[in-house]
């Protein structure tokens, strides 16, 4: 599913925990945002943080974010880090990170 504009009501007919694989350009509304938290979906515009277990300085979401001047906001429940770079259109998803990743 892509699309311009992605409202509260297209995220509401998704299942619990969907991925959403956003194109370039695709916004979000705000509305939209909070379902995405209420139902765990996942924003996807296509950055992977390699496989769990694996992670490398290269690839670490924290390096990531300190390499990268700009607002976050942080998302932490059950050991995994959700993360959402503040720009001018909204929230876009950043990226995701593991504690098990940095054992």
């Amino acid at each position: 599913m892509s699309k311009a504009l992605y409202t509260e009501a297209d995220l509401r007919a998704l299942a619990p925990g969907s991925v959403v694989r956003l194109g370039p350009g695709d916004l979000v509304t705000p509305a939209a945002m909070d379902v995405v938290h209420e139902r765990g979906l996942r924003l996807d515009r296509g950055q992977s943080l390699g496989a769990p277990g694996h992670a490398t300085k290269r690839d670490c979401l924290w390096h990531k974010m300190l390499a990268e001047p700009g607002k976050y906001l942080v998302e932490v429940r059950g050991g995994e880090a959700v993360v959402w770079l503040l720009d001018e259109q909204g929230p876009v998803a950043y990226g995701r990170d593991r504690l098990e990743n940095h054992s």
